[in-house]
């Protein structure tokens, strides 16, 4: 896919009608989309693969956030350990950053109208595959994070 194409795939997500949340808060709704997924890792010899294709979607990535900058401004860059954090302390965190934080290491964060957009690089364990993901939510956490 094309990088004109990412981008207004991220664009149109922003404006996406997101399903019904569900668990403790049901107004909470969110939507993840893989924009780019890498093989998964499940031979021992491919886990050397797993780097280099990290860096790859990190640089397509930041090429993404530069030309969504165009539209939003620059994002905030958002740390989610702290968010893990709190989960894993039982926290009832918000479930699009909860969510986030169980694969990636941080992302980038616009507020677009009530909504905030994310994007981002991640892998949910060693051996299943690399994500470039955009997400879009209609609540985060605090401004404190942001």
């Amino acid at each position: 896919m094309s990088s004109d194409e990412l981008v207004s795939r991220v664009l149109a997500l922003a404006d996406v009608e997101l399903p019904r949340g569900d668990g403790s808060d049901p107004s909470h709704r969110h939507m993840i989309l893989f924009l780019r997924e890498s093989q998964d890792f499940w031979d021992d010899d491919q886990r050397d693969l797993i780097d280099p294709i990290c860096v790859e979607y990190l640089a397509h990535g930041a090429d993404l956030a530069a030309r969504l900058a165009a539209f939003w401004g620059d994002p905030v860059r958002v740390p989610l350990g702290p968010v893990l954090d709190r989960c894993i302390a039982g926290e009832n965190i918000a479930p699009l950053p909860g969510e986030l934080s169980e694969f990636a290491v941080d992302v980038d964060v616009w507020r677009v109208g009530d909504r905030v957009v994310c994007l981002g690089v991640g892998q949910h364990d060693k051996e299943l595959p690399v994500v470039l993901f955009a997400a879009v939510g209609d609540h985060w956490l605090d401004d404190a994070l942001m």
